[in-house]
Order: C-alpha cells, then structure tokens, then sequence
C-alpha cells in the first residue's frame, strides 16, 4: 500500500495525463513531438516520484510504526516491513516509469513490445526470486520485483529511443541531479527533524506518533519546494504555471 501510493498518484497519473497528447502525435506522425512528450513525462514523474522513494527508504520505520505497529505488530514486525518497504521503494522510480514509457507504445498502437518485455520481465521476477529467496529470505522477494521492474523500463527505453530518436539530453540530466540533490535534502531534514521529536516524547501515544512522523513529511515537503526553486528546477515551474493560470483559460 505504501509503494503503490505515490505510484498511483504520480506514475499512473502521469501516464494518463500525457497519452492523449502522444496518441494525437502518433496519428500526425509527429516524432519529435511524441519525443519531447515522453522525455517530459519522465521528468515530471521523475520530479515527483524520487522524493517520495527516498522518504520511504529512510523514513520507512517512522511510517510503519505510526500506521501499523500496536496490539500483536510488535517493533520486529515493525522493522522487517520497513525493511521490505525499503527494497521496494528502491524500484518505486522504475516501477512508475514504466507505466509512462508503455504509453508511448499504445499511442503508436503498438501493444505486443510492452506485453512482450512484462512478460520477460516477469520470468526474470521467477528467476530472481528462486536466486535471492534462499540468501536473503522476504528481501529477497522485494528486490527480484525492484531488479525485474528495473529492467522492464530499461527495455522499454531503449526500444522506445530506437523509435523516436533519442530520449535524452543535457537538460534532462541536468534535471536529473538536481531532482536528486533536493530530495536528498528534503529527507535529511526530515530524518534529523524526526531524530529531534523522538526525543521530546517521553509517552508513545498515537498523536505523539503523528508529530513525530507527519511534522517531518511535512517539513521535507516545504524543503524539497525551496531547494527545487532555489536549484530552478523546470518541473517546478511548469506546475506553479498551473495553479498561476486564470480559471476562465
């Protein structure tokens, strides 16, 4: 549930939102359209999905133990979920990726490359699963679905790139290492926030929780919208765009 939020949100949402517009190119034959299309699709999802992987990395346990641990969840159950959670928001990027690079191939109307690569995606999952099982036992299931989901989007890419041309520039890496730089510094701030609460609680209460877990997602939030301004990140501005449009347009 954790690792499907952000994806439903932003990959799926993504993914919807940009298909019109590449279906619409794809019957105008317009290549580079469909190019910068998908390129900037990425990057949004990218924008939004890379913060929310790594607030799940590091702030794993906090969310598990505010939303799960009380009765029989016990601080065990607590840190073997966050521990999965951990090697599947390690896919979160890829998993949302996917879904955005396999529209590009339904707007050509092509449906069998995106069956084909899940479906060897898939027997890698098979594969992976029996090799990590055994070493690193319910991890092991997490990142066979990280590493195959990985694969899938790299495929995709690749195949995609052969038919539009290349999917990426300097603007786009770029945006890439500043995306990264700021939520790196939104979720170190969340986690030394999060430090700070923990040890101005002497009671474990519910809404002590709250505090400790939502105050920090909050202040990362705010921190990651500052650093992407201050670092001019371009998808920041696109959506200030948004909410800066009159209504009547």
């Amino acid at each position: 549930r954790l690792v499907q939020l952000p994806l439903a949100v932003f990959g799926v949402a993504t993914a919807a939102a940009i298909l019109p517009t590449l279906s619409a190119q794809a019957a105008r034959r317009d290549t580079e359209g469909m190019r910068e299309s998908l390129m900037q699709g990425l990057r949004q999802t990218v924008f939004f999905v890379v913060p929310a992987a790594l607030g799940l990395i590091v702030l794993g346990r906090p969310i598990v133990w505010l939303l799960f641990e009380r009765g029989h969840f016990v601080s065990e159950d607590t840190y073997r979920t966050a521990t999965a959670l951990a090697y599947y928001a390690g896919g979160l990027v890829s998993f949302s990726l996917v879904k955005v690079a396999v529209s590009a191939f339904y707007a050509m109307k092509d449906t069998k490359t995106p069956v084909l690569v899940s479906s060897l995606s898939m027997i890698l999952n098979i594969v992976l699963n029996c090799l990590l099982v055994r070493p690193l036992g319910y991890r092991g299931l997490a990142l066979a679905t990280t590493i195959s989901f990985t694969v899938n989007f790299v495929a995709l890419y690749v195949l995609a790139g052969d038919r539009l041309g290349k999917l990426w520039s300097s603007d786009l890496l770029t945006a890439l290492i500043r995306i990264l730089v700021a939520s790196a510094i939104a979720v170190a701030s969340a986690y030394g926030a999060y430090v700070q609460l923990l040890g101005r609680f002497e009671t474990d209460t519910i809404w002590a929780r709250l505090v400790c877990v939502g105050g920090p997602i909050l202040l990362a939030s705010a921190m990651y919208l500052i650093v992407c301004a201050a670092l001019d990140v371009r998808e920041l501005r696109s959506i200030t765009a948004i909410f800066r449009r009159p209504a009547t347009e």
